[in-house]
């Protein structure tokens, strides 16, 4: 299962993502978990979510063409949209076409 569902019961969990480059964390991914790799789940809306690093205390937030970490706003937000292999894509609510990944947009969740 990919640990999201509609019904918000995720809401609080800590997940990894993982896409085919690794772990993601706020400067892109890396083969090992770590503390860097933990996102808190914080539900945002109606399959709209903002992930919270527990460590740093900020959040994985999309300006322009860059992911970057800090303070939760809009720029915080990301749609999720399911695939048919059970990967999950986070799309930003705020930048046109950016989603979480980079160029490996299909996300895979564990629980940390």
């Amino acid at each position: 299962s990919s640990g999201i569902n509609a019904e918000y019961g995720y809401d609080g969990a800590i997940l990894r993502m993982k896409n085919s480059e690794g772990y993601l964390t706020g400067k892109g991914a890396v083969a090992t978990p770590s503390k860097d790799t933990e996102w808190e789940i914080n539900n945002a809306g109606f399959m709209v979510f903002a992930f919270k690093n527990p460590t740093s205390g900020k959040f994985l937030r999309c300006n322009g063409k860059k992911i970057e970490m800090g303070k939760q706003d809009e720029s915080a937000n990301f749609q999720v949209r399911f695939n048919p292999d059970g990967s999950v894509c986070f799309i930003s609510a705020t930048s046109e076409g950016m989603a979480l990944g980079g160029a490996n947009t299909a996300i895979f969740l564990e629980l940390a």
